[in-house]
């Protein structure tokens, strides 16, 4: 992350409102770890500046996750397809492996005899 403060340039010291740039309402000084180092550094800033450079970052990381969530739509769509074929392939093997099972029937009171069933 790079300085963005305005120095020597900054509108409100050239007009004389501000006797310098750490008198200017818009300068702020922050500190920040670089990389992966981890070391502090001072960053000075111009506030307008630096909101307009963090606003575009946050507009592309909110392009980018957006374009994340449309693939992975994308691919959840194909998935759905696929295990709606994979389901209805199952339900019509399982149709063509059944047996026709064996119906109780009753004959007398408490007896119970088994017989197949005529229904297909």
């Amino acid at each position: 992350m790079d300085c963005t403060s305005c120095k020597e340039n900054c509108p409100f010291v050239k007009s004389k409102l501000c006797a310098s740039e750490r008198e200017c309402p818009n300068f702020m000084e922050s500190w920040w770890q670089e990389g992966g180092t981890g070391q502090p550094k001072v960053i000075s800033d111009c506030a307008p500046k630096r909101m307009l450079i963090q606003q575009q970052v946050e507009v592309n990381r909110m392009f980018a996750l957006q374009q994340a969530v449309e693939q992975m739509r994308n691919r959840l769509e194909t998935l759905e397809g696929l295990l709606g074929q994979l389901i209805q392939q199952s339900k019509e093997y399982v149709l063509q492996q059944t047996v026709p099972k064996q119906i109780p029937k009753k004959q007398k009171k408490g007896e119970v005899r088994y017989e197949p069933s005529n229904s297909s």
